[in-house]
């Protein structure tokens, strides 16, 4: 794959994006998939490529200098730059949960993603100890919004579409970066499941009255951060006028509205999806941690720094129990949580959460034919349009002149001497690359 790490903008043959954003780090973007699981398999592949590119350069470094990438949420300065999904909605959805952000269809969407975080955060020990479900969390300030580097929102505002009318792209802030499978599986699995359900009850009109939710009174932002901080999840927060509930049973509250209004189309994979979502919800609420210390980042990465302070002779239980904030005095001990912290998300095959999959100490989801696979093969959608564009072009022109300009998600532009020409694809669906394959024939020829 011929790529270069930090390059300012590269769209790839699998038909991703590399590229180096603001703050001067390289960021990656999965290309266009159709499912939760194929978004995974892409984020695992980028993932690897970069992994091995770093490795290449490592191999140039004189003596023991190195590069180490870290694909996590934040420094311990202050400094954030999460993990941002993006999901295609009707233009009307996308107004409703972005720009209107209030009323019944809004209040549920912020509901669930302020308690999302319990099943794919990637855990966090705060400066005075204190273990957090999510690093991402903490910099969330408002619900919407259109600043995503200052103020960052849980939506964010952006209006590119990058799709034909009647569609455009809600893009949200609010996630961490995943090691885990089966966390980066929850995020988007439940997310594109809860997306499904407002959509329908959007276009049919109609709001039920049975779930149980009582969306409207439960302020989001700040279930968010309380939330964040119930490892336990032992607090009650307000679930309708009388009734006060616990983070799970919010949980399968909005499974059971997400069943109500779907059950009869769902397909296997959302089928699963929404069981695994049940299974671990229960899990959570039974405290099952050998279940979670194999699945779930945030608990993978708990589990660790327990066993680590087991080790010292140090009471685990400082992580989750109520103290005084300051009373954690010892700075070493807490230096040694963070670099757990750090080197978890390395993603180097070096990395801790990498050994631990290496010898199986964690679940996986995906098989390493796929992930390879997904290196150089685009998904059947608009990624292909534009990987196979990539790969035949690099494969009919090896040399300077025409140039291939991939200038964005949904254009492409082959420019020879003074003449440049502009291919436009504007359905995320549309895999159809032959027009471009005549023209670069006939250049070649």
């Amino acid at each position: 794959m011929d790529f270069a790490v930090g390059g300012q903008n590269q769209y790839l043959p699998n038909g991703a994006r590399v590229y180096l954003d603001a703050g001067s780090h390289v960021e990656t973007a999965t290309p266009e998939c159709v499912s939760a699981r194929q978004v995974v398999v892409y984020e695992k592949a980028l993932e690897k490529m970069i992994a091995a590119k770093a490795a290449e350069f490592n191999n140039h470094l004189p003596g023991k200098a190195k590069i180490i990438l870290f694909k996590n949420n934040a420094d311990f300065k202050g400094n954030g730059y999460g993990c941002h999904e993006n999901y295609l909605v009707p233009l009307s959805l996308w107004s409703e949960l972005a720009i209107a952000s209030c009323g019944y269809l809004p209040s549920i969407f912020q509901l669930f993603l302020a308690i999302r975080p319990i099943l794919c955060g990637a855990g966090y020990v705060t400066p005075d100890a204190r273990f957090l479900f999510s690093r991402r969390a903490v910099f969330i300030k408002c619900i919407t919004g259109s600043q995503s580097q200052e103020s960052r929102p849980m939506i964010h505002q952006k209006t590119e579409t990058l799709s034909h009318y009647g569609f455009s792209r809600l893009h949200l802030l609010i996630a961490d970066s995943n090691m885990s499978e089966f966390s980066s599986y929850l995020r988007m699995g439940t997310t594109h499941l809860m997306l499904l359900a407002l959509e329908k009850l959007l276009e049919s009109g109609k709001i039920p009255v049975n779930h149980g939710i009582f969306a409207g009174n439960i302020d989001a932002l700040k279930l968010l951060r309380e939330a964040n901080d119930d490892i336990a999840c032992a607090k009650r927060y307000s679930a309708g006028l009388f009734r006060k509930v616990s983070v799970c049973d919010l949980h399968y509250l909005l499974i059971d509205f997400i069943n109500d209004i779907l059950h009869n189309s769902l397909s296997p994979e959302e089928k699963e999806i929404l069981a695994l979502w049940h299974e671990c919800v229960k899990k959570i609420e039974e405290g099952d941690e050998d279940y979670l210390a194999r699945r779930l980042d945030w608990a993978i990465k708990k589990n660790l720094m327990e066993r680590k302070l087991e080790r010292r002779d140090i009471d685990p239980a400082i992580l989750t129990e109520r103290r005084v904030i300051g009373a954690w005095s010892d700075w070493r001990e807490l230096t040694r949580l963070q670099m757990i912290d750090l080197l978890y998300h390395d993603i180097s095959s070096g990395g801790i959460y990498n050994q631990l999959a290496e010898r199986g100490a964690v679940e996986t989801i995906l098989e390493s034919s796929e992930v390879e696979r997904a290196k150089t093969i685009p998904p059947e959608t608009r990624a292909a349009w534009r990987g196979n564009t990539i790969n035949y072009f690099n494969e009919k022109l090896e040399f300077d002149e025409p140039v291939l300009r991939r200038e964005c998600w949904t254009r492409i532009v082959i420019a020879d001497k003074d003449k440049k020409t502009e291919f436009i694809n504007n359905n995320p669906y549309e895999k159809d690359w032959s027009e471009v394959r005549r023209f670069i024939d006939k250049i070649a020829n």
